[in-house]
């Protein structure tokens, strides 16, 4: 309510009239100074909102200025900020383990391949049909793998994306 600014400025206005009418001069400085002080803290809330909203996967790392802030949102910002570590940690552990089971299923996945390649060269026709749908398969899964690693290098930073417009009729007629 205070944070939208049409709303703000009649509230302000109404602030005013209220105070100037209804209270006696000693009273109507200090309730002008408490609602100041609340102005001020909408305000700062207004602006941690703008910030959270702007953080993602890619700014976990962001954090809220404790110090800069009023007493009252002291506390709020801290238990923020852990939130954000844990999720920052959270993000990590899980690329980690997207890196690390790719890797894991990638020896044993070419070792299979090359297995059934290498027996589908002296098989019996029928036996050679069914191992080279195995090798298919294979270089499918590995193609999975490949793209997960491919991702959790570009989470990491390792690897630079850039984004290039695409005609999708000319895509579309590669296909």
């Amino acid at each position: 309510l205070l944070t939208k600014p049409a709303c703000h400025r009649q509230w302000r206005w109404d602030q005013q009239h209220w105070l100037a009418g209804y209270l006696p001069p000693t009273d109507q400085e200090h309730w002008r100074r408490q609602l100041d002080y609340y102005v001020k803290l909408a305000k700062e809330l207004e602006r941690m909102g703008a910030q959270a909203a702007q953080i993602d996967a890619r700014s976990l790392g962001a954090r809220f200025p404790i110090d800069e802030l009023p007493a009252e949102l002291q506390p709020i910002a801290g238990r923020l900020n852990d939130l954000l570590q844990r999720i920052e940690q959270l993000f990590e552990r899980e690329r980690r383990f997207s890196a690390d089971l790719a890797h894991e299923l990638r020896t044993p996945l070419n070792t299979s391949r090359g297995y059934s390649e290498m027996l589908a060269e002296e098989a019996p026709p029928g036996v050679r049909e069914d191992l080279q749908q195995i090798h298919r398969s294979g270089r499918h899964l590995l193609d999975v793998i490949n793209a997960m690693l491919d991702i959790a290098r570009i989470e990491a930073g390792m690897v630079r994306v850039e984004l290039d417009a695409v005609d999708p009729s000319a895509v579309a007629a590669e296909a």
